[in-house]
């Protein structure tokens, strides 16, 4: 999808995080839409590049997008090892003999 991008075009996103997974990654990622003249626009939370305020909370956010992507794997392996805690099988279904 990248790669179809042009001048003067805007990516559009619900969520900042559904771009990239970490600080660094989108922060690479919006240099290099910058650097081709493209804007970028997450729905949901109102980043719009194409203005300097726009540049700025895109920055912040992509440190809370990078958080909480943490936060929620960090949570899921907990769930997980409660589970084999109490006996429960986790992963694929056991192969049939």
């Amino acid at each position: 999808m990248l790669d179809d991008l042009r001048e003067h075009d805007t990516l559009t996103v619900w969520k900042l995080d559904r771009l990239g997974r970490s600080t660094l990654h989108l922060m690479t990622i919006l240099e290099e839409l910058q650097q081709r003249g493209i804007h970028f626009h997450a729905i949901t939370q109102g980043i719009d590049t194409s203005t300097a305020v726009g540049r700025m909370i895109f920055g912040q956010l992509a440190v809370f997008a990078e958080y909480e992507r943490s936060l929620i794997s960090e949570r899921t392996k907990a769930g997980m090892a409660a589970a084999k805690a109490r006996g429960v099988h986790v992963g694929r279904p056991q192969k049939i003999a």
